[in-house]
């Protein structure tokens, strides 16, 4: 991790090195913990450091897709939560609304934890549909792993090291419980 900060810091110095010879003038870099970058505080990028675009090939079940990512077709295992599995109740409607937000062809952002894949060799990673953003609203609403707890059709699964969103997922499958959606009727 230290090196991969090192190597980010050293990046957003070098860039704004070469903003500073392009304008003729001093001009600062930030680099936060959270994977952004500013120059001359403009921001250079956003969201989650590791967030990687992948286009959608297939949905598989409610929490696991396939993706195209560097040319090779991978299965993507998402991240903190959990749906009901073949057979169970519930689990065609987590299929079902996996497949209604990921379309095949479209472009899907994968974040990563600090494990990369599970035990059965898939990549381990939160799915954002839109580009991925840091606040409550953007997890919310552009997230599928929190789009399905959200509906109801699935529940939180923590395992650390990859808990980054542990709380906002606690927080969602309680509203949903409230709210009797999904499986909670």
């Amino acid at each position: 991790m230290r090196r991969q900060l090192g190597t980010r810091a050293a990046g957003a110095i070098a860039a704004a090195l070469l903003l500073s010879s392009c304008v003729g003038r001093t001009t600062s870099a930030t680099f936060t913990s959270r994977g952004s970058f500013s120059i001359a505080g403009q921001p250079v990028a956003e969201g989650p450091q590791g967030a990687r675009t992948a286009t959608a090939v297939r949905v598989l079940d409610g929490d696991t897709i396939e993706v195209r990512l560097k040319g090779k077709t991978e299965r993507v295992r998402l991240t903190g939560i959990d749906t009901p599995e073949a057979g169970e109740p519930y689990a065609g409607e987590a299929t079902a609304l996996t497949a209604q937000l990921v379309a095949e062809g479209a472009t899907v952002w994968l974040e990563y934890g600090p494990d990369r894949r599970d035990e059965h060799g898939r990549l381990l990673a939160w799915v954002w549909l839109r580009k991925p953003g840091r606040t409550d609203a953007a997890v919310r609403t552009r997230m599928l792993n929190a789009r399905l707890i959200r509906a109801g059709l699935a529940t939180k699964l923590t395992i650390a090291p990859n808990d980054e969103y542990a709380g906002l997922f606690a927080r969602w499958e309680y509203a949903a419980r409230d709210a009797q959606l999904g499986m909670w009727e």
